[in-house]
């Protein structure tokens, strides 16, 4: 894509098939984009915009190939989330709370939910939302944050690395899950 100034605040990700995947930020239009190459050409479109949008995104693919994006709706302060269902892009708004969204990393645990790692702007905390198939749990991880990177375990597990920018140090958390 070079229509403009596009291209900022890149994640990429490959597809089932193999064929790479971008969602990036197009700054002229202050829109969401995604551009999925074929293995004959890019195909590129625009995923929201409503306002200024796609500043931070975080890129997947569901267990079922379908591509996932989790961003921040700078207009609104907002976490976002949008899914490709097979024919269009649904988007929802996962956490409103005060400014929220900022750096996610979006990732699907092995059971098929998406999970998202983020930033609260206001308050500097890690935040973490999930989806159990019905509805988005949120909650505060630790506070200090800057940027954070989630994965899962192959149990099943959500852990985030992350940069805690006061104490200038890499950190690592995870769910630890007690049996009884």
């Amino acid at each position: 894509d070079s229509e403009g100034d596009v291209g900022m605040r890149v994640s990429l990700a490959f597809s089932p098939e193999g064929h790479p995947a971008i969602s990036y930020y197009d700054s002229t239009n202050k829109d969401l984009k995604y551009a999925l190459f074929d293995g004959q050409q890019w195909k590129k479109q625009t995923i929201d915009s409503e306002g200024d949008v796609g500043r931070y995104a975080s890129l997947a693919f569901s267990l079922s190939g379908q591509p996932a994006i989790s961003y921040r709706d700078s207009t609104n302060k907002d976490l976002k989330y949008a899914l490709f269902d097979g024919w269009k892009w649904t988007k929802q708004t996962i956490d409103s709370a005060a400014d929220v969204g900022k750096h996610p990393s979006l990732a699907f645990s092995p059971s098929g939910y998406p999970g998202i790692s983020y930033r609260g702007y206001s308050n500097n905390k890690l935040r973490y939302a999930s989806f159990d198939g019905r509805n988005w749990t949120k909650q505060n991880i630790n506070s200090s944050v800057l940027k954070s990177s989630l994965a899962f375990s192959p149990s099943g597990h959500p852990a985030i690395s992350y940069y805690n920018f006061k104490s200038k140090d890499l950190k690592f958390t995870h769910r630890v899950i007690v049996k009884k």
